[in-house]
């Protein structure tokens, strides 16, 4: 196994632990603020929590690896760090309103580009995963 697949089966694990979050608040999650002025860019706590436990579970397995996320800001990058770019609610409004067209998405950069990326939607079971060289992949997942 390389290095990609690693990071590939740690991202898929992570995403498949915050689905567990997601599914339990989809469609009434208890607080929901909108940011940067504009009334309809939304942020529940559901989305900081969920990326909370992702920077936790990835910074834990790759503690030299940076984070850029939509909620909680980025790192200090350096030109030759690895870099997981964070969405934990891609679609936080179709999210608050329980329409299944949100996922969470995690991808991992470097120097030379993307590496690998893992788009999981919890409510539809879906699970798309890409690895640099090896092509896309969806497939359903069982419900943890």
């Amino acid at each position: 196994m390389d290095a990609n697949d690693q990071y590939l089966q740690a991202a898929v694990s992570a995403a498949k632990e915050a689905g567990k979050i997601f599914r339990r608040y989809y469609g009434h999650p208890k607080l929901v603020q909108t940011k940067g002025g504009d009334a309809n860019n939304f942020v529940t706590e559901v989305d900081v929590r969920i990326e909370q436990l992702l920077r936790a579970i990835l910074l834990n397995k790759y503690p030299d690896h940076k984070v850029i996320g939509e909620e909680l800001g980025w790192d200090a990058i350096g030109r030759k760090d690895a870099v997981w770019i964070i969405d934990p609610i891609d679609g936080t409004t179709n999210f608050i309103h329980g329409i299944a067209y949100c996922c969470i998405s995690i991808a991992l950069w470097d120097n030379r580009g993307p590496l690998v990326g893992v788009i999981y939607n919890p409510t539809t079971s879906e699970l798309l995963t890409a690895a640099k060289g090896r092509g896309a992949l969806l497939r359903l997942v069982k419900k943890i």
